[in-house]
């Protein structure tokens, strides 16, 4: 089964995040309130397929990107979205070795729930729902 790291959002938003990706991949979502937590939980394992991680966390209101550097210095090769509503800032993830990122919000609009799902297939195709 598929497993996805859901960093620094408040509880209704990772409520959505991993409702969609439940439901559409039957992955286990697993959820950080902030980095320290999120570097906690890739030392107990490193098996997850995907991270998603919001700009500023909700809880910590540390960057996101900051997850990136982590996983760099620990030579971990987990793919990592960044969760923005500021296309610069995932411009920026970019470069710093994210895939990619999306606008939270559009977890709550049923039209964009597939794009989303579109996007994170690649990461999560062990088991989709389609």
């Amino acid at each position: 089964m598929d497993k996805v790291l859901i960093i620094g959002n408040c509880k209704s938003d990772y409520v959505a995040l991993a409702g969609l990706i439940e439901i559409k991949f039957k992955a286990k979502c697993f959820p950080a309130l902030s980095i320290f937590e999120a570097k906690k939980a890739l030392e107990k394992s490193s098996d997850f397929n995907l991270i998603l991680t919001n700009r500023s966390g909700y809880y910590d209101h540390k960057a996101g990107v900051l997850i990136l550097d982590y996983l760099k210095e620990s030579s971990l090769t987990i793919p990592v979205f960044l969760l923005s509503s500021k296309e610069d800032a995932i411009q920026e993830a970019v470069k710093k070795g994210a895939k990619g990122g999306f606008n939270k919000d559009e977890i709550y609009a049923d039209e964009e729930k597939e794009t989303i799902a579109n996007l994170l297939k690649p990461y999560l195709i062990k088991n989709p729902k389609t």
